[in-house]
């Protein structure tokens, strides 16, 4: 009895291997073909009769996939195809069929071909900085792939001075892109001033020192109030007498071309120095002496205006009385 169901089990094994080993081919030549859809050409290996299957062999030209397919016999009765599993954009789907002929089952097993992507495109276009692309994706499988579209076409600057705003303060050199609006900055130097104008402060008038950049250009002034005079000592070049008016100077001390004159009025000078004493001393020399002259002279003149005098009396008295 053991020995009669070992039998039946290893006849039904060999029934059934056939269509085992097409549906482990089949699973085995599930991937995705580099063309995304597989191009199979058709091989028969044997033909079908009545009561026996045949077997067509599928490969891909592209690829290389292959699987085999059962050709029912003559006598199967075919219901209709089951989907196994649905195709994708790049894989084929399976299916099979089974047939009612018999008791026992016989199936058929079948691939259905790549729906394909359905792609949709999206375009970046290039900037200053990144090249463009064109982006395709699949509204199906959302598989995707960009393409280059365009070279960054660089920056395209402008550029703007910003001048220091104080005298040890930086500026700035700015770039600014006229596509994009990138910007960076480059420092600039801080003023360098030099002397360019010097009018020194005088005894009547202000002093100013002009400072210029020698970068930028613009200028700035420091004032310096007039110094004033600042006068020596009165120097007499000319002693003054009770009859002579005298001279005297003197002369400043931060130009010597300033030089201030005055006069001396005649008469007996107050200073008290040896050339002053000798002045005087000659000064009051001389006006005793012009006084005695003059008091004699007066003396003399008196008495000759008197004996003149004297004589005109004399004669209106008449002669003989003079003589008398």
């Amino acid at each position: 009895m053991k020995r009669k169901a070992a039998i039946f089990l290893f006849l039904v094994f060999m029934i059934f291997l056939p269509d085992l080993f097409t549906f482990l081919t089949f699973a085995a030549g599930e991937y995705d073909c580099p063309s995304g859809k597989h191009k199979y050409t058709d091989t028969i290996i044997t033909n079908p009769t009545q009561s026996k299957d045949g077997e067509i062999k599928h490969t891909c030209d592209l690829c290389g996939h292959f699987y085999v397919q059962i050709m029912p016999a003559a006598g199967h009765q075919w219901g209709e195809w089951i989907i196994d599993k649905e195709p994708s954009c790049a894989l084929p789907g399976q299916r099979h069929r089974d047939c009612t002929a018999t008791a026992l089952t016989h199936s058929e097993y079948a691939e259905t071909a790549p729906l394909g992507h359905e792609y949709s495109e999206a375009v970046k276009e290039p900037s200053c900085t990144q090249d463009g692309a064109k982006t395709y994706t699949c509204s199906r499988c959302g598989h995707s792939y960009t393409q280059p579209f365009g070279q960054a076409f660089g920056h395209k600057y402008h550029t703007e001075t910003i001048a220091p705003d104080a005298k040890d303060k930086e500026g700035a050199l700015v770039y600014r892109c006229d596509l994009c609006g990138d910007s960076y900055d480059e420092p600039l130097p801080s003023h360098q001033y030099e002397i360019t104008e010097e009018i020194k402060a005088g005894c009547g008038h202000d002093g100013q020192i002009t400072y210029t950049c020698k970068i930028y250009g613009d200028t700035y002034s420091e004032f310096f109030p007039a110094t004033g005079h600042n006068w020596g000592e009165w120097i007499t070049d000319e002693r003054e007498n009770l009859t002579h008016t005298g001279h005297k100077y003197r002369i400043c001390g931060h130009d010597g071309s300033h030089v201030e004159h005055q006069s001396i009025p005649a008469g007996i000078t107050m200073e008290i120095t040896p050339a002053a004493i000798a002045v005087n001393t000659g000064s009051l020399i001389l006006a005793v002496v012009s006084a005695g002259i003059l008091f004699g002279e007066y003396s003399v003149l008196s008495r000759e205006r008197k004996a003149r005098k004297k004589r005109t009396e004399l004669m209106k008295n008449g002669g003989a009385k003079l003589e008398g």
